[in-house]
């Protein structure tokens, strides 16, 4: 299977682990934002909001654990990824991240260890 989407299966998993519900309402979104990782800019961008909050009002809807698990307000792309990498024990990054004009805003130096749920 290609590597990215092996990713978007984990991590629709991922998400659908820490889901409020396992509607197909919520499955959908999981997969928008499995989706959504796998292109360039920000993850509220690539999935055509106006804004983090918005996305963040998605999370806290259909992934409540997962949108209080981010106290640091890292960007939500990286630490999504950073929860795949913990689960999975492999050293991921979204694959398009090194080329967004802002990644050494995402990627300032030193990894953030996100908790396990």
């Amino acid at each position: 299977m290609n590597r990215h989407l092996l990713e978007v299966a984990n991590l629709i998993e991922l998400l659908m682990e820490n889901a409020a519900d396992q509607s197909s309402a919520t499955l959908k979104v999981a997969a928008r934002i499995a989706n959504a990782t796998q292109q360039q800019g920000h993850l509220w961008e690539a999935m055509q909001l106006d804004n983090r909050e918005e996305f963040e009002t998605l999370l806290q809807t259909h992934f409540p654990d997962i949108a209080k698990s981010n106290p640091q307000q890292v960007r939500w792309k990286k630490w999504i990824y950073q929860h795949l990498a913990a689960r999975t024990g492999q050293q991921l990054t979204p694959p398009l991240c090194h080329q967004c004009f802002d990644y050494e805003h995402c990627y300032p130096a030193g990894p953030i260890n996100p908790t396990r749920h």
